[in-house]
């Protein structure tokens, strides 16, 4: 029955990550709700696995998680903002909660434990596939500061761009440890997805990390570093001298950055864009907010740059986002949350290769957050959180959590 119950919470997740472009109530709201009550019905009917969560420090950790939520909530309603916008931001952090538990359970389900890497790796191939192939097909084609480029069915062009440069990263580290030239092929695959999207910044993390791991992380530097050398680089190259890329990097050095911009008048290109936007919500926010922030959900309340009808853009960097909804006290408890999961990412790296592929992925999400919506995105919100579940369980012990880790290192989460 479990094992039935678990299959169609997964079917319903690769569903849901595939559909995620589609403007409806069934996809954005009652699917979610339906994975997040699948969930909770298979930690109930697990009752050993459910007395260890509960016995671990990681329902503590969550149990603040959601105190801080509810304390974000009040500081919306004393700033005289409305409840909806936090209790929409508090179902998203509950389904987060409930895919990172999926996870869990996933490994926890001993004869049917397999098919979790395929059902995951079939949502991310198939919005792969359809973001390399979106300018054959014109699938998902946006204008973006007369650069036309395409998202595939990730809906938004930077949901693609994040995603691509998370698989990315985590293939090659699996690459990296165990060489499998089918791994090997499907991150080559990614990388063509990332250059495809035309995000500088994404093609640029891609190469740094990389080049950080064979130079400085890799047991094959004799192997790889030739490589870099005489096919990489030249392909690198040719990329951001013949390309979208190209494009990009030219408009840049054509218009530059420019904060004084008159009402009306153009805003150039897309780092401009941010720098202004990011000036005018900082001003507002400081003068109102600086403590205890909007509260969660609330960034829109600021005055910075507008759509036509009137609505705040996203800041497009989830680090000065929740300096904005959290305040500075806020902020603090946010960097430390996300001190904490490196933490753990870092013990469980050092026994488990999806996990250390994991940690590479999560510091590629850190670097994208300066200047991308990555915490509430495709790669970080439904696979980011079901992959870190799934590898939690699969170092403490499908049954007896911490027996294996604590040789190891100091875990925060158990």
């Amino acid at each position: 029955m479990r094992e039935s119950i678990w299959l169609l919470a997964m079917c319903l997740w690769l569903v849901k990550t595939v559909m995620l472009s589609l403007d409806s109530v069934i996809v954005n709201s009652i699917l979610p709700i339906t994975i997040d009550f699948f969930v909770i019905l298979l930690l109930l009917m697990s009752p050993k696995l459910l007395r260890g969560l509960i016995g671990s420090k990681l329902s503590l950790f969550l149990f603040f998680v959601n105190l801080f939520l509810l304390l974000s909530t009040l500081v919306a309603l004393l700033n005289g903002f409305s409840v909806s916008n936090s209790a929409v931001i508090w179902l998203k952090w509950f389904t987060v909660q409930c895919l990172f538990l999926l996870g869990v359970v996933s490994s926890n389900l001993t004869r049917i434990r397999k098919l979790f890497p395929f059902i995951v790796l079939l949502s991310a191939l198939v919005h792969l596939i359809a973001g390399v192939l979106a300018p054959y097909l014109g699938l998902g084609q946006e204008e973006i500061d007369g650069v036309i480029r395409y998202s595939g069915l990730a809906g938004k062009i930077n949901i693609l761009a994040n995603f691509a440069l998370f698989f990315a990263i985590y293939l090659y580290v699996i690459f990296d440890k165990n060489k499998s030239l089918t791994v090997l092929a499907l991150f080559l695959f990614t990388v063509i997805a990332v250059f495809v999207t035309g995000t500088v910044k994404n093609a640029l993390i891609l190469l740094l990390i990389i080049l950080y791991i064979v130079f400085l992380k890799s047991e094959n530097k004799k192997i790889l570093m030739p490589v870099i050398v005489v096919f990489v680089l030249p392909l690198v190259f040719y990329i951001f001298t013949e390309t979208a890329i190209s494009q990009r990097i030219e408009e840049f050095k054509d218009s530059g950055v420019n904060v004084e911009v008159a009402h009306g008048e153009e805003v150039g290109n897309s780092l401009n864009w941010r720098i202004l936007h990011w000036k005018f919500l900082f001003d507002d926010w400081y003068g109102k907010y600086k403590l205890q922030g909007t509260g969660i959900g609330h960034y829109d309340k600021l005055n910075g740059l507008k759509t036509k009808g009137g609505v705040t853009f996203d800041p497009h960097n989830d680090w000065f986002k929740f300096l904005l909804e959290l305040g500075i006290i806020g902020f603090l408890f946010f960097c430390a949350f996300m001190f904490l999961i490196h933490r753990e990412l870092v013990v469980l790296s050092g026994v488990n290769l999806s996990a250390n592929a994991l940690l590479y992925a999560f510091y590629s999400c850190l670097i994208a957050m300066l200047a991308a919506n990555v915490i509430y995105s495709l790669s970080f919100f439904y696979f980011f959180w079901i992959y870190f579940g799934f590898a939690w369980h699969e170092v403490h012990g499908r049954l007896h959590f911490g027996n294996r880790v604590k040789e190891r290192g100091s875990a925060f989460f158990i």
